[in-house]
């Protein structure tokens, strides 16, 4: 089953928290690293809060972040 489809059934939804935390896991980067954010359609691409985490009105639509815990997307590096 696919594991987004897999966090909606409470008894599955456990194992797939715990393979994403093992396969992509907390990394601070340091002032010295860079990474890039690919956006399209920006209203502002000047904005620097269009580089973040997305907006708390969208935390939980569909993603793994939710109300209070954002999360920013980024490829594995």
């Amino acid at each position: 089953m696919d594991p987004l489809k897999a966090l909606r059934r409470k008894e599955e939804r456990q194992d797939v928290i715990d393979r994403i935390l093992t396969e992509y896991p907390l990394r601070i980067l340091g002032t010295e690293e860079l990474f890039y954010r690919v956006r399209v359609n920006l209203a502002d691409p000047c904005d620097s809060k269009q580089y973040d985490s997305p907006p708390s009105r969208l935390a939980g639509s569909g993603r793994l972040d939710s109300p209070g815990r954002p999360v920013l997307y980024t490829p594995p590096g």
